[in-house]
């Protein structure tokens, strides 16, 4: 038989050394995502068991969504995903005699809606995936550790901006920002007589705390003389401007 007749195929991350689930997080403008990624060791994995905690108090479960690869699958996969307050567990397997998942890739994505500010953290507390003969490929399967298995989101309670880092600068600085919830920004350098120099940012954008770096061009990306620039961060509701300095 043909191996990749018998194998869902997964894409987008190499082969890795070590078997394990992990977790990648996404802020999008309405939801903050979890997306679990197995890492598949020589296309060994049958099945998978992957257990996240989160806290209710500062999210609000959405759904979960098979990832795109293992849904358009021609062999039939099983996927389910059960939930309980606190608690999310999402099972994968391929069904048949010998069949294996082919590569790593995107198994799920698990959506929560923020419910307010401060910081919250999702943890991935138990990851188990197996073999065709049902054998553990994952030495701890109970608990992970926390450096590798941790999602976390900040969303502040007011808009903010903070001093340019470092200041003065050359050739490049960092501009950090928080947004209390998703909105239009706009982010735009000019010179001290109100001349604009670049817009770095002018989109909507979801909550939480972003950066932009500005690497002291105009938008022609033609380098900026030394001298004083301001930084304007606006969004509808909120303005600041700020001084900062280019030396070269």
């Amino acid at each position: 038989m043909n191996q990749v007749n018998n194998r869902p195929i997964l894409t987008g991350i190499p082969l890795q050394r070590e078997t394990g689930l992990r977790l990648a997080q996404r802020m999008t403008t309405s939801t903050f995502d979890i997306d679990l990624y197995p890492d598949n060791r020589d296309d060994l994995a049958k099945a998978l068991i992957g257990e996240i905690t989160y806290d209710p108090t500062k999210l609000e479960y959405v759904s979960t969504v098979e990832g795109k690869e293992l849904a358009a699958s021609q062999l039939p996969v099983f996927f389910k995903a059960l939930t309980s307050p606190k608690q999310i567990s999402v099972s994968a397997a391929v069904l048949g005699n010998g069949s294996t998942f082919d590569g790593s890739g995107l198994i799920a994505t698990i959506s929560f809606r923020l419910l307010g500010s401060g910081k919250t953290t999702v943890r991935l507390t138990r990851a188990d995936i197996r073999d065709k003969g049902n054998r553990s490929l994952v030495a701890e399967n109970i608990q992970l550790p926390e450096a590798e298995t941790v999602a976390s989101v900040d969303v502040p309670a007011t808009y903010e901006i903070e001093q340019n880092q470092p200041n003065p600068f050359n050739p490049e600085t960092v501009i950090k920002y928080g947004l209390p919830s998703a909105t239009q920004v706009s982010i735009r350098i000019y010179n001290v007589v109100g001349q604009l120099v670049k817009t770095l940012v002018d989109d909507y954008q979801p909550a939480g705390q972003h950066q932009v770096v500005w690497n002291g061009t105009n938008e022609n990306g033609e380098r900026m003389a030394s001298g004083i620039y301001l930084y304007r961060f606006a969004t509808p509701d909120y303005q600041k401007t700020i001084r900062m300095t280019l030396l070269k």
